[in-house]
């Protein structure tokens, strides 16, 4: 990687005061909303989870550091919002999630799940359709539409493998899809999960709350004209996670509300005392942990 590299002098830059040490960085984007409107809607996809491991800093450079919002959750047609970005980067380096969760939908007659680092959960009115494409992890989930039963498909996840979203299904035995597990980084930590898809049905005794992915997703609502079971459930905070998705059943006013996705986040970690600055400082297990829950500037400490 470009800015990563050894001090040496003679090569167009002056000797640190400070050794060389190696960094291992975690980059999580925002996570996706979930959507909800009239029956049932999809949750949102997790952020992008990228990494670089064993890393030696460039010990003349600071790096700046942005952390991702999570997107909304929104009721209305479109469904939520996305996640955005979140960076480091300075002179000569640049690493990226590439884009932030693709949003759950609402109406999935007209639109399907958000495309995202991970895709976002379709919404199911008229008939099923397909969710959003994830470009570094998890699709999202296939809504399900039945007589008057209706089921959001999950959020993508994150996971080592991409995890799709679970798709909706009729719950005679099935429900909103389960949102997409996320990836558990070296801090022992599961980031980027996808959010539960929403599930709505005129039969009260017919309905469960669908999971939210492992690594933060928000569980999915349930609804039905006798009532609200659930609501979806916001994302955990700086996972980079999806919303669950709500539900709405048009024949009554009940309506469960779908989940906000959360924040990125950005860790970096090194062996042993603390060399660097920036961020909120732990140490564990023998290594420093700097981590960013908002937007900052990591200082190598050159000395």
């Amino acid at each position: 990687m470009s800015g990563f590299g050894y001090n040496v002098n003679g090569f167009g830059s002056f000797p640190s005061r400070t050794p060389p040490y190696l960094i291992d960085i975690l980059v999580v984007g925002g996570g996706g909303g979930g959507a909800s409107y009239y029956y049932a809607g999809g949750g949102g996809g997790a952020g992008g989870f990228q990494t670089l491991s064993q890393i030696t800093p460039n010990l003349s450079t600071n790096y700046s550091v942005t952390v991702g919002a999570g997107g909304a959750q929104a009721f209305n047609f479109y469904g939520g919002n996305k996640g955005a970005n979140s960076v480091i980067s300075g002179t000569g380096i640049t690493t990226t999630t590439g884009n932030g969760g693709g949003a759950g939908q609402a109406q999935a007659e007209a639109y399907s799940g958000a495309d995202g680092a991970c895709g976002g959960g379709a919404g199911a009115n008229v008939q099923g359709y397909a969710g959003g494409t994830g470009s570094q992890g998890g699709d999202g989930g296939t809504s399900y539409k039945s007589g008057d039963v209706r089921a959001g498909g999950g959020g993508g996840g994150d996971g080592g493998s991409p995890e799709d979203g679970g798709d909706g299904a009729n719950y005679a035995g099935g429900g909103g899809g389960n949102g997409g597990n996320g990836q558990t980084w070296l801090d022992g930590t599961a980031y980027a999960g996808g959010g539960g898809g929403g599930f709505g049905t005129v039969d009260y005794g017919n309905m469960e709350a669908s999971d939210g992915g492992t690594g933060g997703g928000g569980d999915g609502g349930a609804a039905s004209n006798g009532g609200v079971q659930a609501n979806g459930q916001n994302a955990t905070a700086n996972r980079g996670a999806g919303g669950g998705g709500g539900a709405r059943m048009v024949v009554g006013s009940y309506h469960a509300t779908a989940g906000n996705g959360s924040s990125g986040v950005v860790i970096l970690r090194y062996k042993g005392s603390q060399r660097g600055t920036g961020g909120t400082v732990t140490s564990v297990g023998g290594f420093t942990y700097h981590t960013f829950t908002s937007s900052g500037t990591f200082n190598t400490g050159s000395g």
